[in-house]
Parts: structure tokens; C-alpha cells; sequence
């Protein structure tokens, strides 16, 4: 039996929902109920999945089926050159 494209997104969201280790999804513009399958896409082209609006985490949901594979960090990942900027004058540097 073939699935509509909606019935494919609802059920992904399910998926991602169910097993998100802290991080937030983002979100379809048309349905905010949804989560954004295309969020992350790599430069290929040939993958894609959810990309968490918290610290711009994304993975592919073809390849790792099973979600995520690392805890949302709660804040975006730091650039190596923000993490020398952090280290030479302190954590308030950036904001």
C-alpha cells in the first residue's frame, strides 16, 4: 500500500518525536505540527532528516534509523575560533 506524502511526514514526526535526546526539532512552516524532514540536508543532496532549532544538530533519517545519536548540549555548538575566544576572556565574551 502506498502512503501519501503526509501520512510519510506524520509518520516520521512520530518517529523523531519519539526519541529526540533533548533536542528540538524544527519545525514545517505549512504545519507546525510537523517536523521538517529536510531540515538537514547533506551537500550531496542524498541525505536528509530533522535539524534540532537548539543547537543545530541534524541527521540523516535514512541512514540512522534509530534517531539521533548524540544529547542536544542545550545552547549551539561553538565555532573553534569562538572556543579560543572563550578560553583567552571567559564565557561572557560572546554575548
Amino acid at each position: 500500500m502506498k502512503t501519501s506524502e503526509g501520512e510519510y511526514v506524520s509518520a516520521c514526526t512520530e518517529r523523531h518525536e519519539a526519541n529526540t535526546r533533548g533536542h528540538v526539532w524544527r519545525r514545517e512552516e505549512y504545519d507546525p505540527r510537523e517536523v521538517d524532514i529536510f531540515g538537514f540536508c547533506s551537500d550531496d543532496g542524498f541525505h536528509n532528516g530533522p535539524v534540532c532549532v537548539v543547537c543545530g544538530y541534524g541527521f540523516c533519517h535514512h541512514c540512522n534509523r534509530n534517531g539521533p545519536t548524540v544529547d542536544c548540549p542545550g545552547e549551539p555548538e561553538q565555532t573553534e575560533d569562538e572556543k579560543r575566544l572563550t578560553e583567552l576572556y571567559g564565557e561572557g565574551v560572546l554575548r
